[in-house]
């Protein structure tokens, strides 16, 4: 048999219903559902990481204070390798 005999054989067997899904099935709605959850579920994601906190909420970065025996060792390490 070749592959059009087989389906041929296959409708004569099961019925026409056999090469396709019905049209009357649930699977389609399930798999909207299951696409509408899993695009919600990653605008969700991406909102929750890329938002921004309100402009005033944040306290003020400042500049670290310089801490004077680390400069000094720095420039005596400096020293040594020259």
């Amino acid at each position: 048999l070749d592959e059009a005999g087989m389906k041929t054989e296959m409708v004569k067997r099961f019925g026409k219903g056999v090469l396709q899904v019905p049209e009357d099935s649930s699977l389609y709605p399930i798999l909207f559902v299951v696409g509408g959850v899993l695009v919600l579920a990653f605008g969700a994601g991406f909102w929750v990481v890329t938002r921004h906190d309100k402009p005033g909420s944040a306290e003020p970065e400042t500049a670290p204070e310089t801490d004077s025996e680390f400069e000094d060792r720095i420039a005596q390490e400096l020293e040594d390798l020259d």
